[in-house]
Order: C-alpha cells, then sequence, then structure tokens
C-alpha cells in the first residue's frame, strides 16, 4: 500500500512541475504579447488554454485517485487536498491568460487607439512574481512566508484601483476611446483576479504545511 502510495505521489508531482513550467511559460508570453501587441502570440495562447486544462485535470484525477484508493492521513491528506485546491486555482489563473489574450485579439481587430497604459505592465510584473514565489513554495515544502504574497496582493490591488480612476478619468476626456478603457479594464480585472488566486495557493499552502484554515 505505502509503495503504491509512494510511486502515485512522484508521478503526481512530476506532473504538477510540467503544469508549473507551462503555466509560468504562458505568463511570461501572456506579458510579451500585451507589451508587443503581439496577436499571432495571444492567438497561441487564447487557444493553447485547453492543453493546460488537460494537465491541471491530469493532475487532479491523480490526486484524487491517491486520497480514494490509498486513504492517507494526517499531512499526507492535507497535502492532498491543498495540491487539489490549488489546482483550482491554477486553472483559474490560465484561463485568465487566455482571457487577456482574447482581449489583446479584440483590440488589434478594433484598432486600438490608445497605448499600454503606463503602470499596467508594474501590476502584470508583480502578479507574476506572486505566482513564481508561491509554486516554489510548494515544491520546496519549507517554511513559507504568506505575508509576502499577501503585500503583493495588496501593492497589486492598489495599483488596480489607480488604473481604473485613471481609466475613467481618460473616458471622460476623449469619449471615442471609451471602448479601448474598457478593454483595458477587463485586462487589469483579469490580472488582479490572478493576484488573488496566488494569494489563495499562498493560504493553502500554509493549511498544508501547518494544518491552519486562514482564508
Amino acid at each position: 500500500m505505502l509503495e503504491k502510495y509512494d510511486t502515485g505521489l512522484k508521478a503526481l508531482e512530476k506532473d504538477l512541475e510540467n503544469l508549473a513550467q507551462t503555466l509560468t511559460t504562458t505568463i511570461d508570453s501572456t506579458r510579451s504579447a500585451l507589451e508587443n501587441n503581439d496577436v499571432h502570440l495571444a492567438e497561441k495562447i487564447y487557444h493553447g488554454d485547453k492543453a493546460i486544462n488537460d494537465l491541471i485535470k491530469k493532475c487532479m484525477e491523480e490526486d484524487m485517485a491517491l486520497s480514494m484508493l490509498q486513504e492517507p492521513v494526517a499531512r499526507d491528506w492535507r497535502n492532498l487536498m491543498a495540491t487539489l485546491k490549488i489546482l483550482s486555482d491554477l486553472e483559474r489563473i490560465a484561463d485568465h491568460c487566455a482571457d487577456i489574450s482574447y482581449y489583446i485579439l479584440v483590440m488589434a481587430k478594433e484598432g486600438t487607439k490608445v497605448e499600454l497604459p503606463e503602470h499596467l505592465l508594474e501590476m502584470y510584473d508583480i502578479m507574476a512574481t506572486m505566482v513564481r514565489e508561491v509554486l516554489k513554495g510548494y515544491f520546496r515544502h519549507e517554511p513559507f512566508d504568506q505575508k509576502l504574497v499577501k503585500d503583493k496582493d495588496d501593492m497589486v490591488d492598489a495599483l488596480f484601483n489607480n488604473l481604473l480612476k485613471e481609466f475613467a478619468g481618460s473616458i471622460g476626456k476623449a469619449p471615442d476611446k471609451a471602448m479601448d478603457y474598457i478593454f483595458y479594464t477587463m485586462i487589469v480585472k483579469y490580472i488582479e483576479r490572478m493576484a488573488d488566486h496566488s494569494d489563495n495557493i499562498a493560504e493553502w499552502i500554509g493549511y498544508r504545511d501547518t494544518s491552519k484554515i486562514t482564508l
């Protein structure tokens, strides 16, 4: 029984590492598509979301099989429970990369008249570091600083609120560009949600390591 559990857990961890690598590459590519208005890259990300979903589904199935068939207890059970929750957040982060890519394509088709807003990429970069930090925290199985991730989430929230105010002011000055600013509003909302999902992951890592729920 123990040998089957160890073998299954190693297979799950290998697939999780593959998923983490694929997701971080997708996050980097989404930033590049945003910065360079790269429609070809945006199309690739948009249509690549299913491949990430397939990876997540495989990891979820492996996780649940270990939980149901091997009946782990204590920390082993918490690890599988937290992993299942984390996979849901990773799936949403990947979805938002596809969502952002969709709006890059829409803006290119509509012929946007507004340049990439200042501070949008700053907001994106903070979010991207949050994703990387929680993924490292997950795989290292070492004491993890949840507060650091939460502080960065607060920074993303502050930039999000400032950008919304900026967009509202810009629409008032140039109503003919309103749709462009609405598209950017959708994009910054997705970035803000990606940061929230990273914060969720940090909390589930904390649960795995301490058995305390801090939602």
